[in-house]
């Protein structure tokens, strides 16, 4: 007999509850690449594991700071350097990818990180993910649904447990 009063589990994290801002999501984002969670591969070109470790990371510098449009710095399992940039929006548009990008490539110059990862709590309009899947193939745009759904799927219960609840609280 199947059971009516099933509650279905939220899409994903809160990253828009009332006292959660983008210090937090930063801070959230860290906590993730410092549990030492893997990520999918992206770079794979017939060969190579579907998901890379996170080796170290850190977060890059303090609010205010020249951060390079680096929020989290990361060396992949791979020796690959990747840059992560986390934005706290409801809504990111095409001229927001435009202008992240612009910035953070202008700012790395010659020495390119192999993956730019840029993460946005909200949602992303389809032209924004249309130009980063066109034309720049070394950037990943995640809406906050993929983010929660990388973070609850792929890092270990107990780590994924002792983020949340030292970053959202407890319910």
């Amino acid at each position: 007999m199947p059971i009516s009063n099933t509650i279905s589990a939220p899409r994903q994290l809160p990253f828009h509850a009332e006292s959660f801002g983008w210090e937090h999501f930063e801070r959230f984002c860290a906590a993730y690449f410092i549990a030492c969670a893997s990520l999918p591969n992206f770079n794979i070109e017939g060969g190579g594991p579907s998901r890379l470790r996170i080796l170290d990371a850190v977060r890059y510098g303090t609010s205010g700071a020249k951060q390079r449009g680096i929020d989290i710095l990361a060396r992949m399992e791979n020796r690959s350097t990747w840059v992560l940039q986390c934005k706290h929006m409801l809504r990111f548009t095409k001229g927001d990818a435009q202008k992240a990008i612009a910035k953070a490539e202008a700012e790395f110059g010659a020495r390119q990180p192999a993956r730019y990862l840029l993460w946005v709590t909200g949602k992303v309009a389809t032209d924004a993910l249309d130009l980063v899947h066109e034309h720049h193939s070394n950037w990943t745009l995640w809406d906050g649904e993929r983010i929660s759904n990388e973070f609850l799927l792929h890092t270990p219960r107990r780590q994924a447990f002792q983020i949340i609840t030292s970053i959202f609280g407890v319910a």
